[in-house]
C-alpha cells in the first residue's frame, strides 16, 4: 500500500531524530498512538483508521486511534503537540489545522515548530448539500432563496473555524445573504442536521454526503 509506505517512510524518520542509532534499529518497540482530532465515523477518523491498520501490520506493533475533538481539531493538536518527541504519538490533522493561526491569535502551539510533517494521507473535495424540503436547485435559486428570506435560512458546519464554516461564510459574503450559523460537533452531528432539516445547508465532505444524496436525504 502506498499510502502506508510513504507514512512509514516519515515515521521512521521522527523516530531517527527522537533516538541514538541503537535505540532507532530498534523503533518501535511499543505501539504507536495516532491522535484524531475529531469524532469518530467522520472521514479524518476513517482514514487514519486505514492507515493503522496497514502501519500496524508493517511495524509489527499495535497502532492505535485516540479521538480528541474540539475548537475545530485545536484540542487533539494540543494533545499531539506537547506528547513526548519520540515517534510514538501522530496527529491525523485536517485543513483546519493549517487555518487555526489565522483564526486563534493564542493557540496553544505552533503548528510551524511543535509539528514535524509526515506525509499527505489523503484529499476530498467538498460538496454544498441541503435539505430535500429546500426548493433551490441550483446555487443560483439557492442565493436568491436567501435573499428572499434574509435571516431566515440556517447553514450547519463541522465546527467553528472548519473549512465547512469558512466555505458557507464566503458564500455568505460573495454572495451579499444573511444566513444564520448552526455550527456541530463534527461531521456525524452535521449530517445529522441535514437530514432533519434543523439546517438548511452544508457544505460536506463529498465521501461522506453521497450516501445520503443517492438515498434522497440530502439533495
Amino acid at each position: 500500500m502506498k499510502l502506508a509506505s510513504a507514512l512509514l517512510a516519515g515515521l521512521l524518520a521522527i523516530g531517527l531524530q527522537a533516538h541514538d542509532a541503537t535505540a532507532a534499529e530498534t523503533y518501535p518497540t511499543r505501539a504507536v498512538k495516532i491522535i484524531v482530532a475529531y469524532p469518530a465515523g467522520g472521514a479524518n477518523d476513517i482514514v487514519a483508521r486505514s492507515i493503522a491498520e496497514e502501519l500496524s501490520r508493517d511495524l509489527g506493533q499495535p497502532v492505535v486511534i485516540e479521538n480528541k475533538s474540539g475548537a475545530a481539531g485545536v484540542v487533539g493538536a494540543e494533545a499531539a503537540a506537547h506528547a513526548t518527541p519520540d515517534g510514538y504519538t501522530l496527529l491525523m490533522a485536517a485543513g483546519a489545522h493549517t487555518l487555526a493561526p489565522s483564526l486563534n491569535a493564542k493557540l496553544p502551539y505552533d503548528i510551524v515548530t511543535d509539528f514535524q510533517p509526515i506525509s499527505l494521507a489523503a484529499t476530498s473535495t467538498y460538496l454544498l448539500v441541503v435539505n430535500p424540503s429546500v426548493p433551490a436547485r441550483s446555487v443560483k435559486e439557492l442565493v436568491a432563496l436567501a435573499k428572499s428570506r434574509p435571516g431566515q435560512l440556517n447553514f450547519g458546519s463541522f465546527g467553528i473555524g472548519n473549512v465547512t464554516h469558512l466555505a458557507a461564510e464566503l458564500l455568505r459574503v460573495e454572495s451579499g445573504i444573511r444566513m444564520e450559523h448552526v455550527p456541530s460537533k463534527g461531521e456525524t452531528a452535521a449530517l445529522t442536521g441535514i437530514i432533519s432539516g434543523e439546517v438548511a445547508l452544508l457544505f460536506a465532505v463529498s465521501s461522506a454526503a453521497a450516501p445520503h444524496i443517492h438515498a434522497g436525504r440530502a439533495r
